[in-house]
């Protein structure tokens, strides 16, 4: 490779399977989330969680309106919706 870095064979299918596996590890962690969500105690664990729900939508490509409405609200009833219809 010109100007980037050369993996060896081995490196490259650790990526590759990476990749292939985030939208289910993603889907996975985002409804892990949900019920640390509404366990949660403090403010500030929520405000955290409700982080890792947006990057976990970002990854899942999640990212039409209702979606967004959804981590605006910080609506947690709205995102295990959501989550049923994923899952589906």
């Amino acid at each position: 490779m010109v100007g980037g870095r050369e993996y060896s064979n081995q490196q490259r299918k650790i990526i590759s399977r990476r990749y292939k596996t985030l939208e289910p590890r993603s889907a996975h962690r985002l409804g892990e989330l949900v019920s640390e969500l509404y366990l949660a105690d403090d403010d500030k664990a929520r405000n955290r969680l409700w982080k890792q729900v947006a990057t976990a939508m970002k990854n899942l490509d999640l990212t039409d309106a209702r979606c967004a409405g959804i981590i605006e609200r910080k609506d947690t009833e709205g995102l295990a919706a959501l989550m049923g219809q994923i899952t589906r």
